[in-house]
């Protein structure tokens, strides 16, 4: 522990002394290139006061002479350049005998109007130079140049001086944390070598070792708490194995799941069912912080609240990942014998499914009265219709009673239907179990919609594969199975198209997979398809006369014969129900 101590403060001085070396160099050279930056730009403005009416007469000697003179003034290199980039004059070389400038970069901005700035290193005078240019503006129009220069090795003779002040300053420093880092970390684990051997001989089970301390710290304090500990835990040691046992016995028997917060936000405890139903980060998660273990931001904030507020708290969230769940929270908080809090406890109950069964009922209730609502207002209309005195007019009169009749047959069908779910979610529905061939009643069924498929001129396929065995089920039940789903086949599928019903089988179970070229389904539509009264294209559902439970009633009476049907769909490009039930099982 020693070593870590000390090469931890070695670290964390040597990484803090560069850091501050480097800091300040780049401080104090942004700080002087700033500073000659902003002198060279004074300069270059004043420079253009003088040889504004110069440059306006175009004298060139006078500019030449005037820029030497200036040049000795403010001790920094002047040159004039002209717009197309030839020098007309240099305070430090013959303009004649230097190149064109226009390819400069503080040239270029300059001559486009704005300021141009550069550091490079002088061909001329070959040292590095800063450059500074500004626009010669006669009338708006740039007409030259002024650019002033200056050498930088004023700014790294600076830097030098301050360089070696800053290595001194840093390696005094080190020198001297160094020294107290060992004291310090001396004094720190000779005690903790003490108490890590009394530690050791309490997990053997030795209470009689005793730490004996000559400081006063919080070292001391540990070492006469480790003491008190040693004195009480051998006491203590078989009541706390027992409660927790008990403990753990209740949580993991809960059908809720809980966890404990500490006052310093901590984790202390967290049983199996919370893990799973929040998904945690971690599985090691006890002495945490509880929003290292926990990524909804909504539980953090209502355990934050319970804890600053130390009242009981209710609320209700959802979670979409990885799959929407409804949690209703209760926290309260925790206080010791001295009425002083200790935490918060938190109990989750997931009531997803209470949430989804109370959707399903609104739902329904809403879907229920809406369908039974419409034919009802249409026999109402039309009785009323009939009493306004149309009953005396015989042609309509046979018309609307045969609405009426329609529409109560409407009801009717409606009615029984749910009554059919209804049975079979109760399982009051009696199966007549026997030998039951699928081939013969599909091509039965057939044979009933025959008309129907003739009119819309429908092309249907069977094909099953030979050998297809009969299967133990209720023969009427499956009759109205595959009636619904060929129905629906025959109802959605456009003139001139076509139905294939194929069917395969393994020695577990058959598969019958019904598949048009019809409509199709949308995708978002098709996880809802079997629920009760639920239309994808609610219009035409009801001109076809449907009840909007077929596929319900499908679901329902394949799950008494432990089968299962699902759907595959492409909009525009038909449906495929695939039916699956098993080969010999005896369904009940």
């Amino acid at each position: 522990m020693f070593k870590k101590l000390f090469f931890t403060y070695l670290i964390v001085i040597l990484v803090s002394s560069v850091v501050i070396a480097l800091s300040l160099d780049y401080v104090f050279r942004i700080y002087y290139k700033n500073m000659i930056a902003d002198e060279l730009a004074t300069s270059a403005i004043l420079i253009e006061k003088n040889l504004e009416e110069l440059i306006i007469k175009k004298r060139i000697t006078n500019i030449r002479n005037l820029t030497a003179e200036l040049s000795k003034d403010i001790k920094k290199r002047i040159t004039v350049i002209n717009i197309d980039g030839t020098v007309l004059a240099d305070s430090e070389s013959d303009p004649q005998l230097m190149e064109n400038h226009k390819d400069r970069p503080e040239i270029e901005k300059a001559i486009y109007g704005t300021i141009g700035q550069s550091i490079r290193y002088s061909n001329t005078l070959q040292i590095d130079m800063m450059y500074l240019a500004i626009p010669i503006k006669l009338r708006e129009k740039v007409s030259g140049v002024i650019r002033v220069a200056t050498p930088l090795d004023k700014i790294s003779e600076s830097l030098n001086k301050i360089h070696k002040v800053i290595a001194v300053s840093v390696l005094a420093g080190i020198l001297v944390a160094l020294i107290l880092s060992i004291i310090i970390a001396k004094s720190f684990t000779n005690p903790i070598i003490l108490m890590k051997s009394v530690a050791e001989k309490i997990s053997k089970g030795d209470f009689s070792k005793r730490i004996e301390l000559n400081r006063k710290d919080e070292l001391m304090d540990l070492g006469r708490s480790l003491n008190t500990m040693s004195e009480e835990l051998q006491i203590k040691i078989n009541e706390i194995v027992k409660e927790k046992n008990e403990l753990l016995a209740v949580l993991t028997s809960m059908s809720e799941g809980v966890i404990v917060v500490e006052k310093n936000k901590k984790v202390i405890l967290v049983n199996p069912l919370l893990s799973k139903m929040l998904y945690l980060r971690s599985i090691e998660v006890i002495d945490k912080y509880y929003w290292e273990v926990i990524g909804n931001n909504d539980i953090n904030q209502i355990i934050e609240d319970t804890l600053s507020s130390q009242q009981s708290l209710k609320k209700e969230i959802t979670m979409f990942l990885p799959e929407e769940r409804h949690i209703q929270i209760q926290t309260s908080a925790i206080f010791d014998s001295n009425r002083e809090l200790f935490g918060v406890v938190g109990v989750f109950h997931d009531i997803t499914q209470i949430k989804k069964l109370e959707k399903i009922r609104t739902e329904f209730v809403a879907n229920a009265s809406h369908e039974l609502k419409t034919p009802l207002t249409t026999i109402g209309g039309f009785v009323e219709t009939l009493e306004d005195g149309a009953i005396e007019d015989k042609k309509k009169a046979k018309e609307f009673l045969n609405i009426i009749k329609a529409n109560t047959e409407r009801m009717n069908n409606i009615i029984n239907d749910l009554l059919i779910i209804s049975k079979s979610e109760s399982k009051d529905i009696k199966l007549d179990i026997k030998k039951v061939n699928l081939r013969k009643i599909i091509d039965n069924i057939i044979t009933i919609y025959n008309e129907r498929i003739l009119n819309k001129k429908l092309n249907i396929v069977v094909d099953f594969l030979n050998g297809f065995p009969e299967i133990n089920a209720d023969e009427e039940k499956i009759l109205q199975v595959f009636s619904n789903l060929i129905d629906n086949a025959i109802k959605f599928t456009d003139d001139n198209g076509k139905i294939f019903i194929t069917g395969e089988y393994n020695d577990k179970q058959i598969k019958i997979k019904v598949s048009d070229t019809g409509i199709g389904i949308p995708c978002e539509h098709l996880s809802r398809i079997f629920e009760r009264f639920y239309r994808v294209d609610k219009s035409r559902s009801r001109e076809e006369g449907g009840t909007g439970l077929g596929l319900a009633i499908v679901k329902h009476l394949l799950q008494l014969h432990n089968g299962n049907v699902s759907v595959e769909s492409i909009p525009g490009k038909g449906s495929a129900f695939i039916v699956e039930l098993p080969t010999e099982e005896q369904v009940v």
